[in-house]
Formats: C-alpha cells, structure tokens, sequence
C-alpha cells in the first residue's frame, strides 16, 4: 500500500470508521441521511438511516426560513382500562399529542421554568385560520396567564380581540377589567378584606339588580328660609337618563316636602319644608344613553332551541351535569 492509500483509509476511519462516534440522525423521515440533516457526531453523507428520528436534539437551533417545522400525522388517545371511578365510568384516555413537552425542572424561587417560549418581536400562538378552528386550553388543575413577569412592562394587558382587531375585553396587571360588550353573570357581588377585622374575615355585598339599566343618584340638603332647596345633579344626567323617579324624607322632623319642579337643566327643586330643614333625597333614571338603545335590555328570554332542555346550574334543579348549557359557544340568532 502507498503512502497516498494510507491516508485515504485514514481518513475514512476517522470520519466513518468508528459507530460509537457517530450517530445517524433522520430528520425527515425520508430514510436518507444527506447534508441537509443534523448529525451528533461527525456530519455524514448519503447513506442509509442508522436509527428513526426518536434521537436527542437538546442544544441544537434549527433556523428556518418560510419553511417551518411542521408536525402531523395521526396521534389518537390511548384507551386505558381501569378500575371504575367514583362517576362509575371505568375507562379513561391517555396522553397523546404530535408534540410532548416535558420539563422536570424544579422550580426556583417560586418560578416555573417555561415548557415552551416564544421568542421574537411578537410571540403568538395561532389556530388554523380557516372557520371554524377552535384553540382550546385544557388542564386538570390550574391556568394561568402571567402578565409581566419580570416586571419590565409599563401596560402589561390581557387582552381579547374580535375579528376586526379591536378590543373587547382586557384585563390589566393591576386588577382592573375592561369589556366593551355586556358582562353576564348568575350574581354579582363585591368581595373586600372586612374592615373591622381585615387578616381575618372577608366582607361581601351583593350587587342591585334591577329589570331596567338603572342610575340611582343620592345626597342631603339643608332648607332654606323658604323651607326650598335646589338640587343640582351631574352635567351629564340628563343625556344619560330618562324616565325619573323621586324619593324624599325628612330627617329631625316631618313636613310636607315634596318635588316642587321636576328635573330640567340637570337639577331639581324641593319646597314644603322647614327652614334650615335637612332632607335626603335619591333620584333614579332609565339609562338612554346612545349604547342602551342599541342593545336594550330584555329581562325575559326564550331560550333557543340547542338550550331547551338544558340549564345554566342544572345541579340546583336536580339535573345530571351532562345537562348543561356551555356558556363559551351562546346561541348568536
């Protein structure tokens, strides 16, 4: 053998010879390994896939460019036969999904590290565009979205968007909430730490409700000589409201007070008191504001025909779960 010969075979041995140096990665599943795919080791040629593409690929960056890495293919649920539960049903569905992602990672300080990070100038999750495409988050326990984690932001947002991009609800870093629709609820109430025993007890109070979109204004004022006072309201109340209603008492005494001039001009007047007289007085009207008359209130609904049959709390009337009605998909007719 020449001296050209030995380096040859030399050479071969080092890029090929040894299997323990090398790992053949089929990327694509194409069982071809070319120049186009990744290799652990040494980067090989053409030639045959050692192994399929279950192989470890922690630290590598694959770079694309409008060409993204698409997963697909058929992954059904696995059927487990087990013992029966509680509800009486026997059989539950395994995990499956074309992408896994499993970090075992201890959290640090309280912080979880991310399963999945969106890198770029805007980080987006997408469902196919095409109608009908739903993008559903499901866990057994918590889901949290975590507004400005590192604190950097100066508006940190939870928004929703609708079809044209504008905003129609949003929930802000400090607390507060903004719907620009109607908020439907089965009971509405405020919830504060107690006042008189804060580290200990919550305070609750409930919400009045009314059939009609109802303003109540409120206030005391002092008679004058004349046993009269003017009431003045906002600047606002009377693009706002309509169809007023009155109530007046008497505090220290009785006198037949009464509504000597109706609103106008955003204020009212009382006479038939005492002089120096203190009344309470309380004001309500009907909301007429431009959006009250577009969507008005209808106290009494049909319910269509998906929801007949079906309740929105089915266990306080005696009615299996199966029974009711999914809030997240309202009948739109």
């Amino acid at each position: 053998m020449n001296k050209f010969s030995m380096w040859i075979s030399f050479i071969v041995m080092v890029l090929f010879g040894t299997s323990a140096q090398c790992q053949v990665l089929d990327v694509n599943g194409d069982n071809v390994v070319g120049p186009h795919e990744a290799i652990a080791v040494h980067e090989q040629w053409k030639g045959p896939a050692s192994q399929s593409n279950a192989h470890n690929h922690l630290g590598q960056t694959w770079t694309g460019n409008r060409n993204p890495l698409r997963i697909q293919g058929n992954f059904p649920p696995r059927i487990i036969i087990g013992p029966a539960k509680s509800n009486g049903k026997g059989f539950s569905s395994g995990a499956s999904a074309p992408l896994i992602l499993d970090n075992t990672a201890t959290p640090t300080n309280g912080y979880h590290h991310p399963d999945l990070l969106l890198q770029g100038t805007i980080g987006q999750i997408s469902a196919n565009e095409h109608s009908g495409s739903e993008l559903h988050l499901v866990s057994n326990s918590n889901v949290w979205v975590w507004l400005d984690s590192d604190d950097s932001s100066l508006f940190p947002t939870f928004s929703v968007l609708n079809g044209e991009r504008a905003g129609v609800a949003a929930i802000f870093e400090d607390g507060d909430m903004n719907i620009s629709g109607t908020l439907t609820t089965a009971a509405g109430e405020v919830k504060i730490d107690h006042p008189l025993d804060p580290a200990a007890k919550f305070l609750t109070h409930s919400d009045v409700s009314s059939p009609e979109r109802m303003n109540v204004y409120s206030g005391n004022v002092l008679l004058d000589e004349e046993g009269e006072a003017l009431v003045q309201l906002p600047d606002y109340f009377e693009a706002f409201n309509a169809d007023y209603r009155y109530q007046l008492t008497c505090i220290g005494g009785s006198a037949p007070v009464y509504v000597a001039e109706e609103i106008s001009d955003n204020r009212f007047r009382i006479a038939g008191g005492l002089p120096a007289m203190k009344v309470s007085w309380q004001v309500s009207g009907v909301r007429h504001d431009p959006h009250a008359k577009a969507h008005p209130m209808v106290p009494e609904q049909e319910k269509s025909d998906e929801e007949k049959g079906k309740f929105l709390h089915p266990d306080l009337y005696g009615e299996p779960k199966e029974k009711g009605i999914d809030i997240a998909h309202r009948n739109y007719e």
